[in-house]
């Protein structure tokens, strides 16, 4: 694991591949700060333990890739797990073509990067 990628691992029980996006490409000038995008997999094995870590990570908004199909079919065999004092909404994007698309362009998008530079 190089150096830059263990700085990019939130360590975690039960939320796999949760890492901080720093690093990659933002736009022409630059790329991203820590602690600005984060990606994982889904959180329904998350422990108390993780669910305090990404509480602690004052996240602005939760995009689920998945799919409103996929994902309310999944979570109604494994609902999500937050943190009680979780207030962002959840928001579903529609399904496996758009969550490939965002990995690939997400951090160059004009509104993210404005998001970015001004949150």
């Amino acid at each position: 694991m190089s150096e830059l990628d263990a700085g990019r691992i939130v360590p975690t029980e039960g939320i796999f591949n949760f890492r901080d996006y720093v690093g990659k490409a933002a736009d022409d000038s630059g790329t991203l700060r820590r602690r600005l995008l984060y990606r994982s997999t889904q959180h329904m094995d998350a422990s108390d333990d993780d669910l305090d870590v990404v509480a602690s990570l004052d996240l602005k908004g939760l995009i689920d890739f998945r799919g409103a199909s996929a994902s309310a079919s999944a979570c109604a065999v494994h609902p999500y797990r937050l943190h009680p004092d979780f207030g962002t909404q959840v928001i579903m994007a529609e399904g496996q073509a758009a969550m490939r698309g965002m990995y690939e362009t997400m951090p160059t998008e004009p509104v993210i990067v404005s998001l970015f530079r001004n949150g």
